[in-house]
């Protein structure tokens, strides 16, 4: 089954509007801008790729075969400007910055999809340090 470039924009939609991610906070489809601004490509061949340039050069560039791991890898970039904005606004009663961060960044991602959630956690729990 191959992917239509309107599928993924509409996954991209639909789970951005499950935790109120606004425009300007998601990648371009199908329309690379530069400036770094992330853009989600479909490729001839049915690849996916997750990529930016800026001054025309390539910063990164994922690629995926499978929607639902695009989506994801896509809210990780997505996510840690909402939950360090929520972050922010907590650190000022004098609580932990990265606690709240955490756990907003979870809360965020299991909204989407709760095993999306448990993910960023079990990363978290599994990085060395």
């Amino acid at each position: 089954m191959t992917i239509e470039i309107e599928e993924v924009q509409d996954e991209l939609r639909r789970m951005a509007n499950i935790i109120g991610a606004k425009s300007d906070q998601l990648p371009t489809v199908g329309r690379l801008q530069g400036g770094g601004r992330p853009n989600i490509n479909l490729a001839e061949d049915g690849m996916l790729s997750y990529e930016a340039y800026e001054r025309g050069l390539q910063i990164f560039c994922y690629t995926f075969t499978d929607l639902a791991e695009l989506m994801y890898h896509t809210f990780q970039n997505v996510v840690p400007a909402m939950a360090s904005a929520h972050a922010s606004r907590m650190e000022a009663s004098g609580e932990d910055f990265y606690q709240h961060f955490l756990s907003k960044k979870i809360e965020l991602m299991s909204k989407i999809k709760p095993e999306w959630g448990k993910r960023v956690e079990d990363e978290h729990n599994q990085a060395p340090y």
